[in-house]
């Protein structure tokens, strides 16, 4: 007896169905790829949190600077960000800075401390598309927004949603 093999149409059938498996593990990947990257910003926060209070002790004037080891953490956090409108930011009693991945980050100016005694604040926009900040008080939010507001010297440096 001959045997008969697979048909042309059996054939392109497996392999639409390996397509269609391999299409959906690539964008499971992908998010989960995402989710990596946001933990890691989080985690990075959270360590600059615990750094600032062993560094400094009521004077938190250079948590921002480009050479300070927060700074430099700070640095390291915005290379995993994603790029969105005005990425990442650092507030202290006497600086802004800002930066978008792959740049350095840009020093605004003095800014002065804030009504609630809260005397910094960083914020990223994470690949989910929303804001993680975090504060020198303590508060931890993620929301739309980039969870502090003002403009100009005036800033409020306490995260909010």
């Amino acid at each position: 007896m001959k045997s008969k093999g697979f048909t042309l149409i059996e054939l392109l059938v497996v392999v639409a169905i390996i397509g269609i498996l391999a299409t959906v593990v690539l964008a499971s990947l992908g998010s989960a790829r995402d989710r990596a990257r946001d933990a890691r910003i989080r985690s990075g926060l959270n360590q600059i949190v615990l750094q600032a209070e062993v560094d400094y002790t009521g004077n938190y004037n250079n948590l921002c600077s480009t050479t300070s080891t927060t700074g430099i953490m700070f640095r390291n956090v915005l290379a995993t960000a994603k790029v969105g409108p005005a990425t990442a930011h650092c507030y202290s009693d006497i600086d802004l800075h800002y930066g978008h991945p792959g740049s350095s980050l840009t020093p605004i100016g003095a800014i002065g401390a804030d009504s609630n005694g809260s005397i910094w604040a960083m914020t990223v926009y994470l690949h989910s598309n929303v804001w993680y900040c975090v504060d020198s008080l303590g508060n931890i939010t993620e929301g739309t927004t980039r969870g502090i507001s003002g403009s100009g010297a005036t800033f409020d440096k306490t995260c909010t949603l």
